[in-house]
């Protein structure tokens, strides 16, 4: 993807998404996930850290579709569900000139405390990742790690 076209996603996104709660994750592939936002019309939102075509959007499919091709969740996976389940996403932003989004969400923690956590999606190629950050953007957890191609495993 590039920068043009990671802006316009952003911006098309966050008109649909912002506001909403963070719902299930579905892994599709050990690069592809499935998020459901509780949109109208079986509408999630995808997003590949394939290094041969990283992209974020959202795409139109039946739960029963995507559960039943589904593959186990990754210890990274299985995170981010505990920590965002529920959550409502407070915007998507930019870096400026950069094709990496952050998914800003207010969350709740063990405590019931209010904490505000990002998720943040890097379309940049063979460094493709995905990345949970705490407010300040420091590194909580991260997909792939040094030299891991894939987030998620088959069972």
């Amino acid at each position: 993807m590039d920068l043009a076209t990671v802006t316009a996603i952003r911006e098309e996104l966050e008109a649909e998404l912002k506001g909403r709660r963070f719902g299930k994750i579905i892994p599709i592939s050990k690069t592809d996930i499935a998020i459901d936002f509780r949109l109208p019309d079986s509408r999630y939102l995808f997003l590949s850290i394939d290094p041969g075509n990283p992209r974020v959007y959202l795409i139109r499919r039946k739960l029963r579709e995507l559960e039943k091709g589904a593959w186990s969740p990754t210890p990274f996976l299985l995170g981010l569900r505990k920590k965002l389940s529920g959550a409502e996403l407070r915007c998507i932003t930019q870096i400026s000139d950069e094709r990496i989004l952050f998914f800003e969400f207010d969350a709740t923690d063990d405590l019931d405390e209010r904490v505000e956590l990002v998720l943040a999606t890097q379309l940049t190629g063979n460094s493709s990742n995905l990345f949970l950050l705490d407010r300040e953007k420091k590194i909580i957890d991260r997909a792939k790690g040094t030299g891991d191609r894939r987030f998620v495993s088959r069972s």
